[in-house]
């Protein structure tokens, strides 16, 4: 008579683990294992794995450009990036992958600014530093100790910011990590919140970048180098109307209990300008866009739209991207010599608003999440006496290997049920007893032919049952 084993493996913890699980028994669950033949009746497991892979700096990248012209020279001036490695970003869904594009556009953003402003001095680069002693204590959460910045020196009238970054370092006077509140404020009074009620550790230094991947929202205490801030500093980047030179505030709010008492503080702002009005007397009049390309999902029209600011047009800037990222994405593009596509922006009527315009560029194809789902084969690895069509001599042996289509995982469960039970048996080999039961799930993606272990988010279970089959048994 055939017998069932029922496998179970719940993840319990608040992180990932390995998708394996070994029962032992008492009592034999086979007396003689080879009498019998052993089939995977059907399984299932969260569909959160990593769907889509990137492993190096070439499949996923971005390049900006910007055209120049300097008295009888012209030129181009390029930035590229790679989307984040999946070592570093992990892409399970549609909206880890645009996190990832986006904080990677920001990057190639800055990094282009960065060169037009130690290329040319009619854009304006600057820092602002301040190393101070704080000889009072404070208490109230309504009080703060407020820093002036000064970016007025060397900065021209018709300067815009274009980007914002600013790190800190705290000496706290204190056994435990304070609560800390940090506002920054430009001249023309509009503020943003930089952290709020985070808990920072002595002479910790803090980097803050739109760019970076890390976010605030699942740590209480920062205690990495680098975050994103709580709000975008695009906030205050969108909001300006005109110039943003002169004095920038900083406002350090205690949000700890009691007094709190800084010996010292070090911060640093460092802010990116672009000239907004034509003038003969600059050396080049490129209106820089304010803020990165970025893209956006409609969930309920399972469309992509890509945002960019109209100053895109005014500058030429293009956006090139690698072949495999543009044949992700359902814009048009020019194929070029390198085998890369620039992006077709469509013709738009232009303002002269000093505010950041976005236009929004959505196509009316259905953007199919199947284009990140990489995944081709899921491989069940066992260390039963298989033999037949996986058969190995090793004990990482191979029970089952299921080829998959991104259909079958575009769910949150993915689940197998064997429906050819004859040709999917295989012969156990060892004529001792079977005591154990041991089952490793693995991942085969297509694009690189990479083999990983599986993972079992938080709080999910993986289930799996088995039949046993005698040999005496017909199908």
């Amino acid at each position: 008579m055939s017998q069932y084993y029922n496998l179970s493996l719940t993840n319990s913890n608040n992180t990932e683990i390995d998708l394996q699980i070994t029962d032992d028994t008492y009592v034999p669950i086979l007396k003689k294992a080879s009498d019998y033949k052993v089939s995977v009746l059907k399984f299932s497991f969260p569909s959160e794995n990593p769907t889509f892979i990137i492993d190096n700096d070439d499949d996923y990248k971005m390049k900006f450009s910007i055209n120049t012209y300097l008295m009888t020279a012209y030129g181009t001036l390029s930035q590229e990036r790679s989307l984040f490695k999946s070592v570093d970003f992990n892409i399970g869904n549609i909206n880890d992958f645009l996190e990832n594009f986006n904080r990677s556009a920001i990057l190639a953003h800055r990094d282009l600014l960065n060169q037009l402003c130690n290329t040319y001095t009619s854009f304006g680069v600057s820092s602002s530093s301040k190393t101070v002693n704080v000889t009072t204590n404070y208490d109230a959460t309504t009080s703060y100790q407020e820093f002036i910045m000064d970016f007025s020196t060397g900065i021209a009238d018709d300067l815009m910011v274009c980007s914002i970054e600013a790190d800190f370092s705290f000496s706290v006077v204190r056994g435990d990590p304070a609560l800390v509140e940090i506002e920054l404020i430009d001249p023309l009074g509009n503020s943003m919140t930089i952290m709020s009620n985070k808990r920072v550790i002595n002479n910790q230094r803090i980097y803050f970048s739109d760019g970076s991947i890390r976010s605030q929202s699942t740590t209480n205490t920062l205690d990495k180098t680098d975050y994103q801030p709580l709000e975008p500093f695009s906030k205050l980047i969108i909001q300006a109307d005109h110039t943003q030179k002169g004095n920038w505030k900083l406002r350090i709010y205690n949000r700890s209990v009691g007094l709190l008492s800084f010996i010292g503080m070090n911060a640093n702002v460092k802010l990116m300008f672009s000239p907004f009005t034509n003038s003969p007397f600059t050396q080049v009049n490129i209106r820089y866009p304010k803020i990165a390309p970025a893209l956006h999902y409609n969930q309920q029209a399972k469309t992509i739209s890509l945002l960019y600011d109209e100053q895109i047009h005014r500058s030429a800037f293009t956006i090139e991207l690698s072949k495999k990222l543009y044949n992700i994405l359902p814009f048009e593009g020019i194929r070029q010599a390198n085998g890369n596509y620039v992006l077709q922006i469509p013709q738009e009527i232009l303002t002269n608003a000093k505010i950041a315009r976005i236009i929004s560029y959505e196509t009316t194809d259905i953007f199919s999440t199947y284009k990140l789902i990489d995944i081709q084969t899921i491989i069940l690895k066992t260390n039963l006496p298989v033999s037949g069509e996986y058969s190995s001599n090793t004990t990482d042996r191979i029970l089952m290997s299921l080829d998959v289509s991104a259909s079958d995982l575009n769910s949150s469960v993915f689940e197998f049920v064997n429906n050819s039970i004859a040709s999917r048996s295989y012969q156990l080999i060892s004529d001792l007893p079977l005591q154990q039961i041991g089952i490793s799930v693995f991942l085969k993606y297509r694009s690189t032919g990479q083999v990983v272990q599986a993972k079992l988010p938080p709080f999910t279970t993986f289930q799996m049952l088995l039949k046993f089959i005698p040999n005496s048994e017909k199908f």
